[in-house]
């Protein structure tokens, strides 16, 4: 394994772009445009991809299926009450 020297603020905010992408995926957005999720979280189609790449790629592994369970029970109650008018939505 190659070291990366990311610092634990970045480590942090990777894991919340993660946790965030995830979770909007899980919540119904996952058929919605790329662009959309784009506009919601601020990040590039590139990252969106790279992460939902790698959800898709641990999610159906038994050693992760538990943590990313905790990960959207901790986590998933923020994205229940979104709401979006049609106006809201830019595509």
């Amino acid at each position: 394994m190659r070291a990366l020297h990311h610092c634990e603020t970045s480590i942090k905010r990777y894991l919340d772009d993660f946790i965030t992408i995830v979770l909007l995926s899980d919540d119904g957005f996952n058929t919605v445009k790329i662009r959309v999720i784009r506009v919601i979280t601020k990040k590039s189609d590139r990252i969106i991809r790279e992460y939902l790449e790698l959800y898709n790629s641990v999610g159906s592994d038994e050693k992760y299926k538990e943590r990313l369970k905790d990960i959207r029970e901790r986590f998933g109650g923020k994205f229940s009450e979104i709401k979006f008018k049609k106006k809201e939505v830019i595509t």
